[in-house]
């Protein structure tokens, strides 16, 4: 780092973390005018750890920032979500979904953002918060290539960069919780024409020996899938063993579409995992000045690991606080956009977190699966809960499971 006084920037708002919600946020900001710089560690495109699913939420999310069709055209759209239960047991779910990794996905909301008039600053690593009193006021940043100090003077900040990693959230002030919440790993296989083609849907599967956790398979464009694992909270699965690596290889051997898949790859990548915060659990949502959205606030949904939806809807969450007190730069954004987010939000994160608790137990799991072939209600409940038509828990709860059970 180059010994001497930083260098100086000002603007309005300055946004740490260019994925789905810091650029979601960016872009908001940039389209009511006001003045963003759009700051990240790495260079772009760049990997990242995911899943890559684009579920409901997700679409109505890139469709109210009105970018889908800058996203839909690179992504493989599918019809629905499959769900093997523990038994083995399927029930599958209609509704519009596609799945696109992150390297492209994350490029064309930074570069969308980017359009829309905010600054794009690579590679810019936050070091810190400016603090005047108790109020964050900007960040300090190191900029290769010769790791330049600049000071980002800012009315506000949102901080969407970190996800599970503590060590931003402990800089800026907003960590609560300093483990994290759920584990994943990814690898990508290239599948070729027939078999690549012949998959047209999302499927997890709840293996019983996964448990509490579950795996996916997931077919992305250009005959890329996605097979990855998750373990959700402190639990152990069923052997009481938490090495990731071998619950992936024991489901890409056990659960049929992974086997077929890799049995018929012809290259894969190296492993990738990531930590994950779940349920709004792991960080506060601000403190003056300062507005944490994303990964870092732990908008990642209990359940299924999914997280890019509600990414997005936080992100411009946040950008629509500070637009609507843009006259008044003192104004308690961090205070409003917490009771926004809890609000619209936070009943949706807590009845995933009811559904996962219920799902931990295979018999419950392999229950509900057999209702959903013969029982509407049940049915109807799941497809409506895939397509965020419904709550959670109008099925994961005392009273819904008795419903379920009279049929």
């Amino acid at each position: 780092m180059r010994d001497r006084s930083p260098d100086r920037l000002e603007t309005d708002v300055l946004v740490i973390g260019a994925g789905p919600a810091g650029s979601a946020g960016a872009l908001t900001l940039a389209r009511h005018g006001l003045r963003v710089i759009l700051a990240d560690r790495a260079r772009f495109p760049r990997d990242k750890a995911c899943g890559d699913a684009l579920i409901p939420d997700a679409l109505a999310a890139l469709a109210r920032l009105g970018i889908e069709q800058q996203v839909l055209p690179r992504a493989r759209r599918l019809a629905g979500l499959v769900i093997t239960a523990p038994g083995g047991r399927r029930v599958q779910l209609r509704g519009p979904c596609a799945a696109l990794p992150r390297r492209l996905l994350d490029d064309v909301l930074r570069q969308a953002a980017v359009d829309a008039g905010a600054r794009w600053m690579s590679p810019a690593r936050a070091i810190g918060p400016i603090e005047v009193g108790d109020r964050i006021c900007g960040a300090m940043l190191s900029v290769t290539p010769d790791e330049t100090l600049l000071r980002v003077r800012a009315n506000w900040t949102i901080l969407a960069a970190g996800g599970a990693s503590i060590r931003l959230l402990q800089a800026f002030g907003v960590l609560r919780r300093p483990t994290p919440s759920a584990m994943a790993v990814r690898f990508y296989a290239h599948v070729p024409p027939p078999l690549s083609d012949t998959f047209d849907e999302l499927h997890i599967s709840f293996a019983r020996d996964l448990s509490p956790g579950y795996g996916w398979v997931f077919p992305g464009p250009g005959h890329v899938f996605n097979l990855g694992v998750g373990v959700f909270g402190d639990a152990r699965p069923a052997d009481g063993r938490l090495n990731l690596r071998v619950l992936l290889d024991r489901f890409c051997r056990t659960f049929p579409p992974a086997r077929a898949v890799l049995g018929a790859s012809t290259s894969v990548t190296p492993l990738a995992g990531a930590p994950l915060r779940t349920g709004l659990a792991g960080a506060q949502l601000g403190r003056p000045g300062l507005l944490v959205a994303g990964e870092a606030a732990g908008t990642t949904y209990p359940l299924t690991g999914e997280g890019i939806g509600m990414a997005l809807a936080t992100g411009m969450a946040a950008a629509e606080t500070i637009a609507q007190a843009a006259g008044d730069p003192d104004g308690a954004c961090d205070q409003a956009y917490a009771r926004h987010v809890e609000s619209d939000f936070a009943a949706r994160f807590q009845a995933y977190s009811l559904a996962q608790r219920y799902m931990a137990y295979p018999v419950v799991a392999d229950y509900l699966a057999w209702r959903a072939r013969t029982d509407g209600f049940v049915r109807r409940s799941l497809e409506a809960l895939f397509n965020e038509a419904a709550d959670a828990r109008v099925l994961f709860s005392p009273a819904g499971l008795v419903r379920a059970l009279r049929g």
